[in-house]
């Protein structure tokens, strides 16, 4: 069993990425992607497979083989693509690096032994596979490097030519004793020996942004750790997407606790990228432990909020009889889970109207009603016992046709004139 541990990296500054330690333990920093060519957790990981000592003539084949693996697993199972992995190694075939000797420290530059030496470990690997029909690999000579005591270069090219043939020790002599580096093979020639193009399906889901709350109080966005009301639903959406070179299928399940509560599957073709959603509901109160994509996080389920009406306004505060006025109610949510309630407008104490209205986790809403005054004098509107006051003229503002303020006018002016004219007789 191998122990890794996630250095944390907001308050220290590590001297490098990561490290072994003891036969079985490794660290790396937190903050460093396990889905990169050459991830620094492969690299710590393979070192933990290494059980060998080695003399000054051997040392290069602990780093070297550690990048290596860490690119070609890179490839194989985190979806760094061939053109990655060939960048990657690219780094083998620059100067000052590519033309340090391998078995001679002395003469190593920049890395040498990281860089040309996990180019040189991929060309060993490769040439193996190519001349035993896959039968062999690199694996096979760290295998037989483990059963000895201290490895020198001369060890390693006798397993290089157990494990392949003389041609395989050859050549491993030629690029570990002298200054000469291979070149990058083509994703051709890589296919032919580390095999065909095979699908590799990745689900992603981030806890921050791809959980979506329903049901009879909101449809929004929540983030984990997610608090529910009881009998709403949790939406969890995942992106998948085939990083391979051929068809595949793929399965996304969502789990409480130990069971499964939702499955999702399809086919994706090369290249190909698709969303997959499932949901759950959550009846009772109580604690869960939510699952998918690799990925866990908790869910707190409570019973619904109780909203209540926090401040109450009217508009107009003065009318005419027969006339109506607004009143607005603003309903508030203090709690962390949402809910609703139903709002009773009020006219003298009776209820005239209601409205429910559901309110998301500390967070308020305006609900509004009109209500028609009959009755002169100071009257009361209101809503959930809350009112205020409103004077209702006992004068109807509703004009009689042809008795307005301009007709009004007129008939005195009418009257004067009659009234002159009588006089003037």
């Amino acid at each position: 069993m191998v122990f890794a541990v996630a250095a944390p990296t907001d308050k220290v500054g590590w001297a490098v990425q990561g490290v072994q330690v003891g036969d079985t333990d490794f660290w790396a920093r937190a903050n460093r992607p396990i889905d990169s060519a050459g991830s620094t957790w492969l690299h710590e990981y393979v070192h933990t497979r290494q059980s060998f000592q080695t003399t000054e003539s051997g040392q290069w084949i602990t780093e070297a083989t550690a990048t290596w693996y860490a690119a070609l697993l890179s490839h194989q199972q985190e979806g760094v693509g061939f053109p990655g992995l060939s960048e990657y190694l690219e780094r083998g075939t620059r100067s000052p690096q590519a033309e340090s000797v391998l078995a001679e420290p002395s003469d190593w530059a920049n890395n040498a032994h990281y860089w040309k030496g996990a180019l040189v470990s991929g060309e060993l690997d490769r040439r193996l596979r190519l001349a035993t029909d896959g039968g062999a690999t690199l694996q096979r000579v760290l295998a037989a490097l483990n059963d000895h005591g201290s490895v020198s270069n001369e060890d390693i090219l006798a397993a290089v030519a157990e494990a392949g043939t003389a041609a395989e020790r050859d050549a491993a002599e030629r690029l570990t004793t002298t200054s000469d580096a291979p070149a990058v093979w083509d994703s051709e020639a890589h296919r032919d020996a580390f095999g065909g193009d095979a699908a590799l399906l990745r689900v992603g889901f981030d806890p921050a942004t791809d959980l979506r709350a329903t049901g009879p109080y909101r449809n929004a966005t929540t983030a984990a750790p997610v608090t529910l009301a009881a009998g709403e639903r949790l939406s969890v959406r995942t992106a998948v997407e085939n990083l391979g070179g051929a068809t595949g299928e793929y399965t996304v399940t969502l789990r409480v606790g130990d069971a499964v509560v939702a499955t999702t599957n399809g086919t994706l073709a090369p290249d190909g990228r698709t969303n997959a959603s499932l949901a759950h509901r959550f009846a009772e109160p109580g604690r869960y432990t939510v699952s998918i994509a690799g990925e866990r996080f908790t869910v707190r389920v409570r019973q619904p909020a109780t909203p209540s009406v926090t401040d109450l306004s009217v508009e107009p505060t003065t009318v005419a009889r027969g006339d109506e006025v607004t009143v607005t109610a603003t309903v508030t949510n203090d709690d962390s889970v949402p809910g609703n309630t139903t709002v009773a407008f009020t006219r003298g104490g009776e209820t005239v109207a209601t409205r429910t209205v559901a309110v998301g986790p500390n967070d308020r809403e305006t609900v509004s009603a009109t209500v028609e005054l009959t009755e002169p004098g100071q009257q009361r509107v209101g809503a959930n016992g809350e009112s205020l006051a409103v004077s209702v003229e006992s004068t109807s503002r509703t004009s009689v046709p042809g008795f307005g303020v301009p007709a009004a006018v007129g008939a005195i002016a009418g009257v004067l004139a009659v009234g002159r004219l009588r006089s003037g007789r």
